[in-house]
């Protein structure tokens, strides 16, 4: 089969024609190929199934409800130097003041924003502690998932593991997966954190 690439050693006429014919029916074929699997994936009893298998298969998330997606997200664009975009499989879920859960502590207060028991998220724990002035929260670990904090006012003694650090506005800390740490206040205010957790469902053991 001749490919339109070849073309320019035929010049004009017949064979010209023939070739160019050629080609024409080619990408045709291509077409028609890839409309049909357009077509197949298409169907939600074939996608759902085989998102579902892909998304395990990469030890991803399945939701209970099965992975749903548009046929056009099964081929999303390419973003230079970026691969592939995600492919989003819940839509954004909105949680009012008022339904963000609180925690009151003997030591101030934990609030959550999002994690899979809030219902809005099937990836993350996000949240924020509040440590009243001279006090501390247990020493705790979180064996499922790390954790990353924030100052977001105040100032705190945070210790890791074996070690100290003093934190104040600003301050990030990454803590590891099962690494066993806490946090006093060593202000005059409330010290202020936020913190966030690699899993919708954030254990924690000594808190």
């Amino acid at each position: 089969m001749v490919c339109h690439r070849e073309l320019r050693g035929f010049g004009h006429g017949s064979k010209a024609n023939e070739a160019a014919q050629c080609c024409g029916s080619e990408d045709r074929m291509k077409v028609a190929r890839r409309n049909t699997v357009t077509a197949v994936f298409d169907i939600p009893e074939v996608r759902t199934p085989l998102l579902n298998s892909i998304l395990w298969t990469a030890r991803q998330e399945v939701p209970r409800t099965g992975a749903t997606s548009t046929i056009a997200a099964l081929f999303p664009p390419l973003v230079e130097g970026t691969g592939p975009l995600p492919v989003p499989q819940r839509d954004a879920v909105l949680l009012k003041a008022a339904q963000v859960q609180r925690e009151k502590q003997p030591w101030g207060e934990l609030q959550w924003f999002a994690s899979r028991a809030l219902g809005n998220s099937t990836t993350m724990t996000v949240g924020r502690a509040i440590i009243r002035p001279g006090q501390a929260n247990p020493v705790h670990r979180h064996p499922n998932c790390d954790e990353i904090l924030q100052v977001r006012s105040g100032h705190i003694m945070h210790k890791i593991g074996d070690r100290e650090v003093e934190m104040q506005a600003g301050d990030i800390v990454t803590i590891p997966q099962g690494m066993a740490h806490n946090a006093r206040n060593i202000g005059t205010e409330d010290a202020v954190l936020d913190i966030s957790f690699s899993s919708a469902d954030r254990v924690a053991i000594g808190e």
